[in-house]
């Protein structure tokens, strides 16, 4: 279950709390508490996507791949820590004890807790920064959905399900198997 506090909160605030087993985001101003996911599924997700886009990335020299937890500041109000992330070469600069911008890709795997969070909050905020493509990795429907960044506006370009891989736009080359990450 994600608890979100009263507004007023920054960056500054979230580095002067002590460490914790629960992920911090800053929306907006509001201190977001989500408990770490535990669910053995959710981390393969993350480990197997990983993985891929690592492998991906290996063979192209590309930029970067992180995992959470990593803050990506947006901006001092807005602070978020996305499962998986790419920045290409050229950004890297914007890498260093935080990502201080936005990513070129974010994954994120949803939660039946967080599902809402992820498919609308988390949405409108990476959309709202400009982060260049979106996927929603969704363990019980067994898809991935993505949603790459056009004129502000994030444009679904595929939907995919088992027996598919998904596709980036923004990555030349990097396709997915979504019975790998699923299976």
């Amino acid at each position: 279950m994600t608890a979100h506090m009263p507004t007023g909160w920054t960056y500054a605030d979230l580095v002067a709390m002590p460490e914790t087993t629960q992920r911090h985001e800053i929306i907006d101003g509001a201190l977001v508490t989500s408990p770490t996911p535990h669910a053995w599924r959710h981390q393969r997700c993350i480990t197997t996507l990983l993985m891929h886009i690592g492998h991906w990335n290996n063979q192209h020299q590309r930029g970067e791949v992180f995992t959470s937890p990593i803050d990506v500041v947006a901006t001092p109000t807005k602070v978020v820590q996305p499962d998986v992330l790419f920045i290409a070469q050229e950004q890297l600069h914007i890498v260093g004890a935080y990502v201080d911008g936005a990513p070129d890709l974010v994954m994120e795997v949803v939660s039946p807790s967080n599902e809402a969070y992820d498919r609308v909050t988390k949405f409108r905020l990476y959309e709202q920064i400009g982060v260049g493509e979106y996927w929603i990795v969704d363990p019980i429907m067994q898809q991935i959905e993505v949603f790459l960044l056009v004129d502000g506006r994030y444009k679904m370009t595929g939907t995919y399900p088992m027996g598919t891989s998904a596709v980036s736009t923004l990555l030349d080359g990097l396709n997915v198997p979504v019975d790998a990450i699923f299976g």
